[in-house]
């Protein structure tokens, strides 16, 4: 224990095996990324809520499944082949439901 009025010291060490920073970098080098992996997912063109933003159009979270099934593809499927689905997003605007069904 110090004596006096003096900084403590802290017991900090480095662990035997922690990763540096270079050795992740270098693995996910290794590893060659699919296309299918790393491309993103589409997503669906929503309105912002309130009054200040509803004029401005944002990518959304998915689309809805009244959105999958009018393009003819089923909801499962639409997640393996890379389209995002959101079951509890509901269409209040035909309009919407039509563009964002044209999508995928």
């Amino acid at each position: 224990m110090g004596k006096r009025n003096n900084i403590t010291q802290t017991a900090i060490f480095t662990r035997n095996g922690k990763p540096t920073g270079d050795e992740v970098s270098s693995k996910k080098g290794s590893y060659g990324e699919s296309s299918c992996c790393c491309s993103k997912l589409l997503r669906p063109v929503v309105h912002c809520p309130t009054v200040r933003y509803h004029t401005k159009i944002r990518p959304g979270k998915g689309f809805s499944l009244a959105e999958v099934k009018s393009s003819g593809i089923n909801g499962r499927f639409a997640t393996i082949i890379g389209i995002a689905v959101d079951a509890r997003r509901r269409n209040k605007l035909v309009e919407s439901l039509q563009t964002n069904s044209q999508r995928p």
